[in-house]
């Protein structure tokens, strides 16, 4: 369960919970649940929250792990790091706009570098708008949304994961970061660059149409100077549950074998990883790319003779989500 505000620039003290603090922080989830949960899922889930005590039977058993945000002597927020899933995350309602939030993001995202992961995790419900914003804009992204399992609603509960190592210490400078609208022209550019090798001229419709139209997280490798030199996403297989498929990877032709697509596909495998949704990982490729995905672990399934166009062999490959930290 996670709550979240707005930033702002007012720090508050961060440290660990005492023994001291269990009613407050007792008191903050009860206080947020009524704010944000309440209003929008089933009065029986409200019933539920309450009379079998969720909050305190939480609190009494994890409270030694939580991170507390105190501002005046008084708990603010508070956060919870469960390996790379960032459990729970709340601010006081009274106490929204003033950066807590974003603080504690912040704090928890270090925690996770510390204990040696690449990506964290973390699930928000569809209404919770306010919390989606502050992740978003702190570089998380949707991996999936799936039917609400847990408060018994008709909405939607979205996966979320963000990045913590790109790679850029062994592969060189640049910074992996999630798509944004401007950067269509610059990958149209990239396509084009590897046209006719690795695509075909007719597929620049399709992937002008998958543009428009992401169903999963859309990635860009930007070097220093702020160009797109390399972009690759995935999205829920929706026929298999379990499977993530890798869609639409490609760098830009003049730096070709300088690191960049093992650096964006395992920035890609670690999401995945991190969501711990999938099961298996497939992609379409040529045989221009076989060896590359081969040398990452992926196996051929099946060769189609013109299965991307005339002239152009698709390649189906796959491979389990490993160990990722």
């Amino acid at each position: 369960m996670t709550d979240a505000e707005p930033s702002a620039a007012v720090p508050a003290r961060l440290r660990l919970a005492r023994s001291s603090d269990r009613q407050a922080l007792v008191d903050l989830l009860h206080a947020t649940w009524r704010t944000t949960f309440a209003p929008h899922l089933p009065g029986t889930a409200t019933t539920t929250f309450f009379e079998r005590k969720i909050a305190e039977i939480y609190i009494a058993r994890d409270w030694p792990e939580v991170v507390v945000a105190e501002m005046d002597g008084v708990v603010a927020g508070l956060a919870h790091l469960e390996d790379r899933l960032i459990a729970t995350l709340h601010v006081a309602p009274a106490l929204w706009r003033r950066g807590i939030g974003r603080q504690l993001l912040q704090h928890v995202e270090r925690e996770a570098v510390a204990r040696g992961h690449r990506a964290v995790v973390l699930q928000v419900e569809d209404f919770n708008a306010r919390a989606i914003d502050l992740y978003r804009r702190n570089d998380y992204v949707e991996i999936a949304r799936r039917p609400d399992r847990e408060f018994g609603s008709d909405g939607r509960s979205i996966t979320m994961a963000k990045l913590l190592d790109d790679g850029s210490a062994i592969d060189g400078p640049g910074m992996v970061r999630a798509w944004r609208p401007d950067d269509r022209a610059q990958c149209l550019a990239l396509f084009d660059g590897n046209v006719p090798d690795y695509f075909a001229p007719k597929e620049r419709a399709d992937f002008i149409a998958f543009l428009d139209d992401l169903r999963g997280p859309y990635l860009v490798i930007e070097d220093a100077t702020g160009n797109v030199v390399a972009c690759g996403g995935f999205q829920a297989d929706d026929r298999n549950e379990g499977v993530v498929v890798l869609c639409w990877g490609m760098v830009d032709r003049r730096h070709h074998r300088a690191g960049l697509g093992r650096r964006l596909l395992q920035a890609r495998l670690d999401l995945i990883a991190a969501s711990d949704l999938f099961t298996t990982v497939t992609v379409e490729t040529t045989p221009f790319s076989r060896g590359f995905f081969e040398r990452a672990g992926f196996v051929c399934t099946q060769v189609v003779s013109d299965g991307f166009a005339p002239g152009y062999d698709r390649v189906d490959m796959q491979r389990p989500i490993g160990a990722v930290r």
